[in-house]
């Protein structure tokens, strides 16, 4: 099955949070198996990867979001650019790119186009637009997991420590076995919010807001996905703000429990 693929971007919003290096996408990357043999409607679901020689290298996360639809969730694999897509029925692409870098000139790109899917199941290949340099260039990526097992709350469940701001600030969360979320940064903010176990994919949904400042707070709402490493000793959070003008990107390691 394919489907042609156009895409434009239009510059929109200035950015704000950002974490780090290439670990992040090696997080992403790191959990669970895949399935066996092929499957037959070919679907969009699974983890992707760019090719070798591919710049700006990415790691994507496609998990479903409704019926016949998906989200697309793109790391770099420097830290420094965070894509959330969401794909249609019919693979039509609407969603937004953001560069992290401190000066970067187009913070916030507007993305919309089509996106390819093609076949056979087990190695399916994705080409999506708004994850190149030119935003018009179509990003070919290939899936190396489909994403069928599932994760629990378990897994994460404890104290993590972690940076983001370009490593400017750090913060230390505290999730517990019913995925409440509290925690605190470097520089007084604090968080509160939850996490959620798919029952689709071994990714979790996170949502939290982010309050910072006194007398007078500014009070920041995100919601994202998460993922741990294989060993459970790395949990990578991706989010955006609710008015979608703000990334966060962090990488958490377990603290000693």
């Amino acid at each position: 099955m394919r489907v042609s693929i156009i895409g434009r971007a239009r510059m929109a919003h200035r950015t704000f949070a950002t974490a780090g290096t290439a670990v992040l996408a090696t997080v992403l990357a790191a959990c669970g198996g895949g399935g066996g043999g092929d499957e037959d409607p070919l679907i969009a679901q699974g983890r992707y990867t760019t090719g070798t020689g591919v710049t700006p290298a990415y790691t994507v996360l496609v998990v479903p979001s409704s019926a016949g639809a998906h989200q697309a969730w793109a790391v770099s694999s420097a830290g420094d650019r965070l894509a959330k897509l969401s794909l249609s029925a019919t693979n039509v692409v609407t969603g937004k790119r953001y560069d992290l870098s401190a000066n970067a000139l187009t913070p916030t790109e507007a993305v919309t186009g089509t996106a390819t899917l093609a076949g056979p199941a087990s190695s399916a290949s994705l080409s999506l637009p708004g994850l190149a340099t030119l935003s018009t260039t179509a990003t070919p990526l290939s899936r190396t997991d489909r994403l069928t097992e599932t994760t629990t709350l378990a897994a994460i469940s404890g104290t993590w420590s972690g940076s983001f701001d370009a490593g400017v600030r750090t913060a230390t969360w505290t999730i517990n076995g019913a995925g409440a979320l509290s925690g605190f940064s470097s520089t007084g903010c604090t968080y509160t919010g939850s996490f959620a176990a798919r029952s689709d994919s071994p990714v979790f949904d996170v949502s939290f807001t982010q309050t910072c400042g006194a007398p007078t707070s500014t009070v920041t709402s995100f919601s994202g996905i998460a993922r741990r490493s294989s060993s459970s000793a790395n949990l990578t959070v991706v989010a955006v703000s609710t008015d979608e003008t703000t990334p966060w990107v962090s990488l958490f390691t377990a603290a000693a429990n």
